[in-house]
């Protein structure tokens, strides 16, 4: 098995046992009775949340990579859209659109980590450079600048989704929401374009310290 491959199998059982940490989270806060009355599931889902980034930095930790939490970024909204329509919300033609845009979304932005991704081995330059500048509170500062930080980020950017999915009187999808729904879509695709004319800058292999200065990028 090569390097990527490796790499590959980390971050599935690092998400993996990081999805079973959450869901164990959730239920232990419901039966214990520890969340508070009002949008009980959304609370739930950011202690939940916090809980699986602890257990995705034990592996970055672990492993040395801390580019370990880079999918993440990713694959959480749509977990947190399924959560919060399963529980009490619905899954209404609104839900359901904006589910395959953010899904969409989600595998485009995952793809692209592994596509660049060369293995276990290696993470993201600007961690190493962070370690060499933080020494031993590197690990602090991973936990809090690379881990924590951009859970809580994520997390509120997908605050719009929970009030959609959980308002009190589901309606029809309407016109404002489609055409909201084209131009996040949009984006979507302006982000892969991008992504596809850097990827054949890098694959043209250009002399060092080159920098595409054309197309969309």
């Amino acid at each position: 098995m090569n390097e990527k491959s490796v790499g590959v199998v980390w971050t599935l059982v690092a998400y993996g046992a990081a999805c079973l940490v959450a869901a164990a989270t959730a239920v232990g806060l419901h039966q214990a009775g520890l969340l508070p009355a009002e949008h009980t599931q959304l609370w739930a889902a950011l202690v939940a949340d916090i809980a699986a980034t602890i257990a995705v930095f034990g592996f970055s930790a672990g492993t040395g990579n801390h580019s370990m939490y880079d999918p993440y970024w990713s694959l959480a909204p749509p977990l947190l859209l399924v959560h919060w329509a399963a529980q009490g919300g619905s899954f209404s033609a609104s839900t359901l659109i904006w589910l395959a845009v953010v899904t969409v979304w989600s595998v485009r932005l995952t793809a692209n980590f592994y596509r660049g991704w060369p293995g276990i081995h290696r993470q993201d330059w600007r961690y190493d450079q962070l370690k060499e500048q933080t020494g031993r509170a590197f690990l602090l500062v991973s936990a809090g600048g690379i881990h924590l930080m951009p859970t809580l980020l994520v997390f509120a950017g997908t605050l719009p989704l929970y009030a959609m999915v959980t308002r009190p009187t589901p309606h029809d999808l309407g016109v404002l929401e489609v055409v909201a729904a084209v131009i996040t879509a949009g984006f979507v695709a302006v982000e892969w374009w991008a992504d596809e004319q850097l990827h054949a800058f890098v694959k043209a292999r250009h002399p060092s310290g080159t920098i595409l200065s054309t197309g969309l990028w």
